[in-house]
């Protein structure tokens, strides 16, 4: 069956979403996706709610990423631009710190050719290539038991609310992510997420039975956004 994929933000899907569910046969074909500009809006705007009063203004303001003045806008998720470069400037700063903190605990020191390799890649891109890859699944297990409090409350609490994630066409991915937020969303009071998200993910989750092969064709042509 040929599917018509329509991308909306939540104001329009919610509007979107009546028709379809008032006319389920006549709009059988028409899937509705949640937008990820308002998406990840509003993710800041839940990042912000966490972090507010915790020290995170304080850091950003004396690392001189971001003035008092605008920190506002950046908490609520209000200025797109600004929130995106102060929350990955503290996620990069948060993540170099915990890769630090993995080193230091494992007595590992970084070899040399790591650095040789920022001079000339292609030379040594097979030595890298491998060893990277086995310090970086040591570090992914390293930062899981972190995330599961195994360096204390205070890491876990960090490492949570700098948890974003990229968005690439991955299917499996992108519904991860949706459902991930939920209960960020329900803790916040976030109720037309809370409401719509949740039927998002429950569609998407069902996905081979609801709707017979439109995965293959998200994973072939992706999905444009155009919000």
């Amino acid at each position: 069956m040929p599917y018509v994929n329509v991308c909306l933000d939540l104001s329009a899907a919610m509007n979107a979403y009546k028709f379809i569910w008032n006319f389920p046969l006549k709009f059988n074909n028409v899937v509705i996706h949640l937008g990820d500009f308002h998406f990840i809006k509003e993710n800041f705007g839940v990042i912000g709610g966490i972090v507010e009063a915790s020290g995170f203004e304080d850091v950003v303001y004396q690392a001189g990423v971001c003035s008092y003045g605008s920190l506002k806008d950046v908490l609520s998720g209000s200025h797109y631009n600004r929130a995106w470069i102060v929350h990955s400037a503290f996620s990069e700063a948060l993540e170099r710190l915990l890769f630090q903190i993995f080193l230091k605990e494992n007595n590992i020191a970084i070899p040399d050719y790591f650095y040789d390799a920022c001079i000339d890649p292609i030379a040594s891109c097979a030595v890298i290539t491998e060893n990277a890859s086995s310090l970086y699944s040591e570090y992914q297990a390293f930062k899981e038991e972190a995330r599961n409090g195994a360096l204390g409350k205070t890491a876990q609490f960090w490492i949570r609310t700098t948890h974003l994630a990229v968005q690439e066409n991955d299917f499996d991915q992108r519904v991860l992510v949706w459902k991930f937020s939920l209960p960020m969303y329900f803790a916040l009071n976030k109720q037309n997420y809370v409401r719509y998200a949740s039927y998002y993910v429950g569609v998407f989750q069902n996905i081979d039975i609801l709707h017979p092969g439109l995965r293959e064709m998200l994973d072939k042509s992706g999905l444009e956004n155009r919000n």
